[in-house]
């Protein structure tokens, strides 16, 4: 098992008025054991909708690697779903 460990990570993301959320992520990891870097640079948008009077949070995304090993991977794709509870507060 390869040792990983996260040695930097950036994240930015901000809200529109119709509740959209554009975010860019990237962790890059380090294989301390095969001396091999992963950096993965993420861009994924996020809307919330309701269902009947339900919200939830839909989110596509995709993923390209700047750098992997050799036959790692060179994209990803992402898509999900969140159910939100909100609380009266």
């Amino acid at each position: 098992m390869c040792n990983l460990s996260r040695v930097w990570q950036r994240s930015d993301c901000a809200s529109t008025r119709s509740r959209t959320r554009p975010a860019f992520r990237s962790i890059p990891t380090y294989d301390w054991v095969r001396h091999q870097w992963t950096v993965p640079i993420n861009l994924q948008v996020a809307r919330i909708f309701k269902f009947g009077t339900q919200p939830v949070q839909l989110g596509v995304g995709g993923k390209y690697y700047a750098v992997s090993p050799a036959g790692g991977p060179e994209w990803g794709a992402r898509l999900n779903v969140v159910f939100l509870f909100p609380t009266k507060g």
